[in-house]
């Protein structure tokens, strides 16, 4: 399966200064903001059900997008292909929010992703008040397990970390649906961050790629 670049659907460019122009009206006029990037891409996976959809753009969108980043004072860290492990993600988070709280975080995901029921610290599923299963998107690592959200990166526990630990928190989310309910079939569709309406911190933003057209 092949997701399209984000640069066929936008212009990266355009699109981050943008992002970072709206940043800078969440701190004072004088005051330079402290600004960091977490971006991760990943175009070739090694486990079974994700190596068989190779990717094509997601570790050039991110390179390209840390270099506008670099333009915009952000300090950036960039984990591509098999360097973007879970234990390396996660490292690469606690290096970007120690210390004292930053004015902006951006973090963003270019490769598989994968919609999973979603389940509370103890294990436990999740329900709605109607009792519906709720699920959570997931992002595939390079070495995720495909249908094991213990091995991905959930966005909605990113999401309450960053509104704890970040500033003003952007996220950007490239990634195809590969989801496997029996019930659904294989999906083909983006994630759709219906997991966070309503949960998402008015300090945060969010934004995921769509279908091509």
């Amino acid at each position: 399966m092949r997701t399209p670049s984000l640069s066929t659907r936008t212009s990266a460019p355009a699109l981050v200064l943008a992002i970072a122009m709206s940043c800078w009206s969440f701190v004072p006029a004088a005051e330079e903001p402290g600004k960091v990037a977490l971006l991760v891409g990943i175009n070739n996976y090694n486990r079974r059900k994700l190596e068989d959809r190779p990717l094509r753009f997601a570790e050039r969108d991110v390179q390209e997008l840390a270099v506008v980043l670099q333009e915009q004072k952000f300090a950036v860290r960039t984990l591509t292909g098999p360097d973007a492990t879970k234990v390396n993600i996660e490292e690469a988070l606690n290096g970007l929010l120690k210390g004292l709280k930053k004015d902006v975080v951006m973090v963003a995901f270019a490769g598989h992703g994968m919609q999973l029921p979603l389940k509370d610290e103890l294990g436990n599923l999740v329900r709605d008040a109607q009792g519906r299963e709720l699920s959570d998107a997931f992002f595939c690592p390079f070495d995720a397990v495909a249908g094991e959200g213990s091995t991905m990166i959930s966005l909605t526990r990113l999401v309450e970390r960053l509104d704890n630990e970040g500033g003003t928190n952007l996220f950007l989310v490239d990634t195809c649906r590969d989801d496997f309910d029996p019930h659904r079939g294989p999906g083909k569709r983006s994630l759709s961050g219906d997991e966070l309406v309503g949960r998402l911190p008015g300090n945060s933003a969010i934004l995921f790629s769509c279908s091509k057209g």
